[in-house]
């Protein structure tokens, strides 16, 4: 397995994790428990800049 295949595949597996995640949070109705900190977290680095 050459490196561009490895990093696709690690690539693919993540975007699989955080979607499903995602989807977990949804539709446990905590969604807002998992994205309130971590968008005040971002709001000083996203409008900082």
């Amino acid at each position: 397995m050459s490196s561009h295949q490895k990093h696709l595949t690690l690539m693919t597996v993540m975007f699989t994790v955080l979607v499903s995640l995602n989807f977990f949070a949804v539709i446990t109705g905590k969604a807002d428990a998992v994205y309130g900190p971590l968008t005040e977290w971002l709001k000083p680095i996203i409008l900082g800049r």
